[in-house]
């Protein structure tokens, strides 16, 4: 399988152009409003004293597949090492059905030489698993040293955009065989629209074990259905489709739920990942109360690199200093007291 690769480059900065644009972020939110964290007016902590593990947070896989991604990422890259964030890279397919891969392999090499300390994800769509190699896949995680193989699931947006292949027949069955195959963490993410309990169903055929973690990334964020309504432009179908279908998707507080339920009824040990619509160090620690692992940042981590290195730090440096700051209001002492004491958090109604 070949993909025009100017095409898919201008794919790829279209992405990035209007995933940035006011209009493409959902209307209805995340749902973190609807969490209530308890306050301790007695909190007995230091401030001080509260660290955050590296790798909580992550900048969630935003870009790759043209040559300008390459700045951007180095950009992110130094800011992730320096902050102790994990970091993902947005699909690669151009790097695993490209002609060319000596290049797509030496740029990997050249990354790594550069930032051998980065916790990295690899990022492909899981409606082109099909099509994969196992031994080119296998060659770009080597040269990547990917700590994480990040398997996206995106109906809605390959529905909508003019050129994408809305064909996932078999996808599940994909899946499993590809999470066997993996030497290397697999996390199945969506792509803004969150997941269901119906699309958790599904994953009952794997063992407890075998899947990694899930990143719900739900709606209350970039919406990609808005994206490729924009890229398609007013008055084309794809964009009057685009508006019926703008609020589409669970919520990232509804995907939490879900998680939640399905893993207590599978008895899994996956973990949960939370991103989509993620704005604040407040919304991290609600999303760590709630059971997640790690917490995934994309359009505001973007909109702080493309202002440059110094801005992206303080905003990393922002988000960091909110999420200890809810440790501390709540009187724990570090993100496990957080994501494991009881009666830490209430339902409200807004």
């Amino acid at each position: 399988m070949t993909i025009d690769m100017m095409q898919y480059e201008g794919r790829k900065r279209d992405h990035i152009k209007w995933a940035l644009d006011h209009r493409s972020q959902a209307s209805l939110g995340t749902g973190f409003d609807r969490i209530h964290l308890s306050h301790d007016a007695l909190t007995e902590q230091n401030l001080k004293d509260i660290k955050i593990p590296s790798g909580t947070l992550y900048v969630s896989g935003m870009t790759a597949g043209h040559e300008a991604a390459r700045e951007i990422n180095d950009r992110l890259a130094l800011a992730c090492v320096e902050n102790h964030w994990a970091m993902g890279v947005g699909s690669q397919r151009r790097d695993l059905v490209g002609e060319e891969m000596s290049s797509t392999y030496e740029n990997w090499l050249r990354f790594r030489d550069q930032f051998p300390k980065l916790e990295l994800f690899a990022n492909i769509g899981i409606s082109q698993l099909k099509n994969l190699s196992e031994e080119r896949l296998e060659k770009l995680l080597f040269e990547m040293n990917a700590q994480a193989l990040v398997i996206h699931t995106n109906p809605l947006q390959e529905s909508i955009q003019i050129e994408g292949t809305p064909d996932f027949r078999g996808v599940v069955d994909q899946l499993r065989l590809w999470v066997q195959w993996s030497k290397i963490p697999v996390v199945l993410k969506e792509t803004g629209s969150g997941f269901s309990d119906q699309s958790l169903a599904k994953l009952s055929h794997l063992k407890p074990n075998q899947l990694h973690a899930i990143d719900v990334s739900g709606r209350g964020g970039t919406h990609w259905g808005r994206v490729e309504g924009l890229r398609a432009g007013e008055g084309s179908v794809a964009h009057n489709i685009s508006d019926t279908f703008s609020q589409w998707g669970e919520s990232t507080l509804d995907s939490v739920f879900a998680f939640n339920r399905w893993k207590t009824s599978s008895a899994s040990t996956t973990q949960l990942w939370v991103s989509g619509g993620v704005r604040t160090g407040l919304d991290a620690a609600k999303s760590l109360a709630l059971g997640a692992a790690r917490v995934g940042y994309a359009k505001p981590a973007m909109d702080a690199a493309l202002q440059g290195e110094d801005s992206l730090n303080q905003w990393m440096q922002q988000m960091i200093q909110e999420l200890k700051i809810a440790l501390f209001c709540t009187g724990c002492g570090n993100v496990n007291d957080l994501q494991n004491r009881e009666g830490l958090w209430k339902i409200v109604n807004n």
